[in-house]
C-alpha cells in the first residue's frame, strides 16, 4: 500500500513477530519494567507491514560496568508486545510526510553533497 513501509523482520511463527537484539547498557531503568520506545515502535511498525497483531522481542543486555575490577552482568528479557492500530497509523502518517518530500525533491536535509 505504501512503498516506504518496509520490515527486515528478525523471525516469525505462524501469528507472532519475533526480534532479537543485543544491547549495552549503562541504566538499566530503560529496559527493566517495559520494552523501550525506540523498539516498541519498531515492532508495530512490522507488525502493522506484515499484518501481525502480537510480537515478541528478545534481548540480551550487557549491563556495563565501568569497575574494571568487576564483570558486566548480564539480562535475558522478553518483551510481549500487542499491536495498536493506532501508533501504526500515527507512525504510517509521519513517514507519508517525509516521503512526499523526498518525492518531490522538497527535503534539504536529506541531499548529501559529497566532497573527495
Amino acid at each position: 500500500q505504501y512503498p516506504f513501509a518496509l520490515a527486515n523482520i528478525d523471525a516469525r511463527t505462524e501469528d507472532t513477530l519475533i526480534e532479537i537484539k543485543t544491547a549495552c547498557i549503562r541504566n538499566f531503568d530503560e529496559w527493566k519494567d517495559q520494552i523501550p520506545m525506540t523498539y516498541y515502535c519498531q515492532m508495530v511498525w512490522y507488525m502493522g507491514i506484515i499484518g501481525f497483531k502480537k510480537g515478541i522481542m528478545y534481548a540480551m543486555i550487557e549491563k556495563i560496568n565501568f569497575d574494571e575490577n568487576k564483570e558486566s552482568d548480564y539480562f535475558l528479557k522478553t518483551y510481549h508486545v500487542e499491536f495498536k492500530q493506532e501508533d501504526f497509523d500515527y507512525m504510517i502518517e509521519k513517514v507519508k510526510g517525509c516521503w512526499e518530500k523526498v518525492q518531490k525533491n522538497e527535503w534539504n536535509e536529506f541531499k548529501i553533497k559529497l566532497e573527495v
